[in-house]
């Protein structure tokens, strides 16, 4: 029992927890939580005016053939007329990126594969996914590609927006 107790002392002296069987006490109290912030709620952003569901066929109706109407003159390679659908202040820039895609491909056919019409305050965008059927120049492997799309309507027309290269 000597021996239990000289080694609990020595436990003690060199900062251990104490023996098995002695209790320990808790001599801390718990802390206090910090009371919480209260987070201010955002103010919700204006909703989008709804499309009528009439408008809304009439917008898809025009945006597959503006899309189908683009794609077909890439095909025949009319690029200055197929960068009618870009805005003004982009449609040299875009004319350039134009000629050298149909440079290296010849299209074999593109397909509009879904579309999301997103009513904005000003307007209404579209996403628009096209799948693509690529040859490319002096090859006879088609490549198959999906492009995303963003097309805004500007008066009683589609407007493509091109990507920004990176």
């Amino acid at each position: 029992m000597k021996r239990w107790f000289a080694g609990c002392v020595v436990m003690l002296a060199l900062g251990g927890a104490g023996c098995a069987g002695l209790p320990v006490e808790k001599t801390t109290e718990p802390t206090a939580e910090p009371p919480k912030a209260e987070k201010a709620q955002p103010t919700p952003a204006p909703a989008a005016p709804k499309l009528d569901p009439q408008e809304e066929r009439r917008l898809v109706s025009d945006l597959l053939r503006d899309v189908d109407e683009y794609y077909r003159l890439l095909k025949e390679k009319n690029v200055e007329q197929a960068a009618g659908y870009v805005d003004p202040e982009r449609r040299r820039q875009h004319i350039d990126s134009l000629w050298e895609f149909v440079a290296k491909y010849e299209i074999v056919s593109a397909d509009v594969a879904s579309y999301q019409l997103f009513a904005q305050p000003d307007g209404v965008l579209a996403k628009v996914r096209v799948v693509r059927v690529l040859l490319p120049r002096h090859s006879v492997v088609p490549e198959r590609s999906e492009v995303w799309t963003t097309w805004l309507r500007v008066g009683e027309r589609w407007v493509l927006q091109p990507q920004r290269q990176k």
